[in-house]
């Protein structure tokens, strides 16, 4: 376990929700259900991320640090909020141009001490959020008919603790509190007569073939784990590989042939010429993985058969067989005399790190679980929703999708190599996908209306191989977050408001080389991609499907997805203009002077969409605020202070194109939790602050008086703000500034007031949302 770690999570469970009873329970610290937590918190909801282990930060963190992906442009959200605030750490710590800053491939690849400091800087940052290490569900319970989970039962370091939430999600990599609530699900595999798959059920395959001995017929069984081991060949970092307490050389002297008669010429390789994997990371670091179909596996193929339904004391046990087996392994190859001298030098290169895992021996902390239950939700995902539709370059359109993938169909085995195919590992494959949406329903189980499973998702077993990424699994969480949000403000998940939260935080339900996040006409893009006006931009008769272009970095990394650009800029073909208006008749007139692409869907998201498309939640906080905050803040007294990343930092940078939002309305939801007993009359006032400095003004507005707890919402037009000449809307916001002020014609800001004790200590959520014009 990382050595800061224990710290982090007292300093979190003091400074979060006192209750014990949060809004929202998150089960298992995986990215997803980090992704899962705070953005459920950043939504102002108390949210208890409950861990039963004590490593927070699941694969991410504890070994699993090259992360896999194809393209760049799949990943988006909070896993690219990760990945941004990686490469800012390592740009900041060692330079633009450094070693570690190329090695860390955008963020991507991170020691799992920057990966753990990264997520705990993004959890810190939530004050309604707490997080509990080593709280093992016991049990959850339904009343009898109900479509709700009432409450989860744990064991704990302080003893038994019951939790009644009001939203729960499960991001466990096994679907425990799923199966817990009595949420049917699937195990194992199912035939190819079942979704009609390929590549479902027993199977072997190589080099692209399905072999004789494939039956097809479906079984229990789930695909190998193993450790992500993290490698180091700096002498000062480097730690011996530890022998282990269960070391049987017999084990493993069957190897000796494959190095003595040269068939195996290397140990360590990136590609297929080793038999370990090590996939650089930053400072002379390397990720070990398993390589499919080698002649040594880093995997147990079926040794792990009985995780997913396991009790703890079966996992430890399988989880210490596969430990005790990788440093068995590589002691093996550093040590034994039968070994040739050079191959076992070789090996001794590279060892632990100590400055990884320091509370853990320098071991990782997470087995590669890849694969558990699978839930039955209201819509499975299966191999053909990651293939071409008909007459199509793109795969199908879903139009509840609130994640997008870029992965192929992988499956490292199930069962070891036998007498048919002795040098294959049964149920090994790797297939071509193209980029893919995922749907709500993936994560929704079908009776059970207050839990969502965003990582053991209701899928096949060939199509939960190219889900199975922690990119995917944390846009998925992501979702999971913003749709516990939805419904316990609005009592229910209207998708196309989900879509809307999400786009505006920054995240893709559809796939583009070309319109990122960042672009001025993503939220138009992205919206009529689930319409289905992208699948319209290349003719599939006409098309030319290139090879994918591989990236200079790794072997899974490719340049964008050909033939899924947008091209905005290009002029509007007559083709299109119909096609598209035959999709949405709303637009025709709307559109009719429209030139280019981007002109069109611009102006058709703007005629077209519902307004909850458009507007976005500028921020959403909640806060205690004390005279002594009001006396101490800084630079100006009086002032809360709400920057990045408290400010929506999916935001448009331009306020007044394509959408307008300088003419536009501002919506404010005062929720006062607590104030002072006697009625004081108390506002907020809201001032958006210009962009390069204070100068000459700025704009504000104000909430109505309130006197007691409660909620107080209305709707300001921007045009009725004083002083916002100076804010230069082209660039957007920056910041805003809430003051706290008594509303009696007194003296103005309220810890001026010689009875300050009428007005703090307040707690208050404060929403601010944009509505275009």
């Amino acid at each position: 376990m990382d050595s800061m770690l224990p710290l982090f999570l007292f300093v979190a469970s003091v400074c979060g929700a006192a209750t014990s009873d949060p809004a929202v329970l998150v089960y298992g610290s995986t990215p997803a259900g980090v992704a899962a937590a705070v953005t459920a918190a950043r939504q102002g909801h108390t949210v208890l991320l409950a861990e039963p282990t004590g490593h927070v930060g699941g694969l991410l963190t504890g070994g699993l640090s090259y992360t896999d992906f194809r393209t760049r442009e799949s990943v988006t959200g909070f896993f690219r909020e990760y990945m941004d605030r990686v490469l800012a750490f390592y740009t900041r710590k060692y330079g633009a141009n450094s070693a570690q800053v190329r090695d860390c491939f955008f963020g991507a690849h991170a020691e799992p001490h920057v990966s753990s400091q990264v997520l705990r800087e993004i959890m810190a940052e939530q004050k309604t959020l707490r997080v509990e290490t080593g709280w093992k569900l016991r049990a959850a319970e339904r009343a009898a008919g109900s479509r709700n989970l009432e409450r989860a039962v744990f064991d704990t370091p302080q003893g038994s603790q019951d939790v009644q939430a009001r939203f729960y999600i499960d991001a466990t990599y096994e679907g425990d509190l799923a199966a817990a609530a009595k949420v049917p699900y699937r195990l194992g595999r199912e035939s190819t007569r079942t979704y009609g798959e390929r590549y479902a059920g027993v199977l072997y395959f190589d080099q692209g073939r399905i072999l004789p001995g494939s039956t097809g017929e479906g079984d229990n069984s789930v695909q190998c784990s193993n450790y992500r081991v993290i490698m180091t060949n700096d002498p000062a970092l480097r730690v011996p590989v530890p022998k282990p307490s269960s070391y049987r050389r017999e084990e493993f002297t069957h190897l000796l042939p494959l190095f003595q008669s040269g068939k195996v010429a290397n140990i360590y390789s990136e590609d297929h010429s080793g038999i370990l994997r090590l996939q650089r990371l930053p400072n002379a670091k390397s990720d070990m993985n398993d390589i499919k179909q080698a002649p040594v596996r880093l995997a147990l193929a079926g040794e792990n058969q009985e995780w997913p339904e396991g009790d703890w004391p079966a996992r430890d046990r399988i989880a210490r067989r596969h430990m005790d087996y990788a440093m068995g392994l590589l002691y093996f190859l550093q040590n034994d005399e039968g070994m040739p001298a050079a191959m076992r030098e070789k090996a001794r290169e590279w060892g632990l790190s100590k400055d990884e895992f320091t509370g853990n021996g320098h071991l990782p902390t997470a087995l590669y679980i890849r694969e558990g239950r699978r839930i039955l939700g209201r819509y499975t995902f299966t191999e053909h929703d990651t293939q071409l539709a008909p007459w199509s370059v793109r795969t199908p359109v879903q139009r509840d999708s609130v994640a997008i993938g870029d992965y192929v169909l992988n499956n490292h085995g199930h069962l070891p190599q036998g007498p048919l195919h002795p040098q294959l590992v049964e149920g090994d494959f790797a297939a071509p996908t193209y980029p893919f949406q995922v749907p709500y329903g993936v994560m929704v189980p079908r009776d059970v209306d207050n839990l969502l499973v965003p990582v053991a998702v209701s899928a096949s077993h060939v199509g939960y191989s190219a889900i199975r990424l922690e990119p995917t699994w944390t846009a998925l969480g992501h979702a999971a977050g913003l749709a516990a949000h939805l419904t316990l403000r609005d009592s229910q998940v209207d998708v196309p408001k989900l879509q809307a939260l999400l786009h505006g935080q920054g995240q893709a339900t559809i796939y583009t080389s070309d319109v990122p996040p960042s672009h001025k006409l993503f939220l138009a893009v992205q919206w009529a991609g689930l319409h289905g006006l992208l699948s319209d931009m290349v003719e599939y008769r006409t098309a030319r499907l290139e090879p994918l272009r591989k990236y200079p970095h790794g072997l899974q990394y490719s340049y964008a997805f050909p033939l899924h650009a947008v091209e905005p800029e290009a002029a509007l073909e007559v083709r299109l203009r119909e096609a598209w208006n035959k999709r949405l008749p709303c637009a025709a007139t709307a559109t009719a002077m429209a030139r280019t692409r981007g002109e069109y869907l611009e102006q058709a998201h703007r005629a077209c969409a519902p307004a909850e498309t458009k507007e976005f939640t500028l921020f959403d906080v909640t806060f205690d605020y004390t005279k002594q905050d009001a006396e101490t803040s800084k630079p100006n007294k009086s002032h809360y202070y709400v920057k990045e990343p408290v400010l929506n930092i999916a935001r448009p940078r331009n306020w007044t194109w394509p959408l307008d939002y300088r003419n536009g309305k501002v919506r404010i939801r005062l929720e006062v939790l607590s104030k002072p007993a006697g009625g004081a009359p108390t506002t907020w006032t809201l001032c958006y602050i210009p962009n390069r400095g204070q100068g000459n003004g700025y704009g504000c507005t104000g909430t109505d008086a309130y006197r007691e707890a409660g909620v107080y919402e209305k709707e300001v037009p921007m045009t009725a703000f004083w002083q916002n000449q100076a804010i230069i809307w082209e660039e957007g916001i920056r910041q805003m500034d809430l003051v706290i002020k008594d509303d009696s014609g007194g003296a103005g800001h309220a810890h001026k007031r010689a009875d300050h004790e009428r007005f703090f200590p307040t707690k208050v959520r404060i929403t601010m949302t944009q509505i275009p014009k």
